[in-house]
């Protein structure tokens, strides 16, 4: 006779619009799946609807650096786990970024801020 034991994990999951965030700087060869992957596995839901990714450079001792920036964008009313989504809204109200570790607690990390409104610039009118 074979017994089964299942290990299930409660969390608390909360209906709720999750803040769109923004990653300022990744590795260039970060890609935008492992990022959705990240915190697909953070929210413990597949809550996240589509994310912008930015090619951008700076120069760092004379040399041209390549990084990209990210903005994650969630679905609409998704079940995420309350305390991730906690950990985050906080911080984002008190004007704070988060470190967003994603190999393991002690391993490398994203800095997470919340993402600002997209603002249109306005071009003055011109007469010629």
């Amino acid at each position: 006779m074979c017994s089964f034991s299942n290990h299930i994990e409660e969390y608390k999951l909360l209906t709720m619009s999750v803040p769109s965030i923004c990653l300022s700087y990744t590795r260039f060869t970060t890609q935008k799946s492992f990022v959705q992957e990240v915190f697909n596995t953070i929210f413990k839901s597949d809550c996240v609807d589509h994310i912008d990714e930015v090619l951008r450079e700076k120069e760092v001792k004379g040399k041209t650096q390549k990084y990209k920036m990210y903005f994650i964008h969630f679905k609409e009313d998704v079940d995420v786990d309350e305390d991730a989504l906690t950990t985050f809204k906080d911080a984002f109200e008190a004007n704070e970024a988060k470190q967003v570790f994603y190999q393991g607690e002690e391993g490398p990390f994203w800095w997470a801020t919340k993402a600002r409104p997209k603002v249109e610039h306005k071009v003055a009118p011109v007469v010629k």
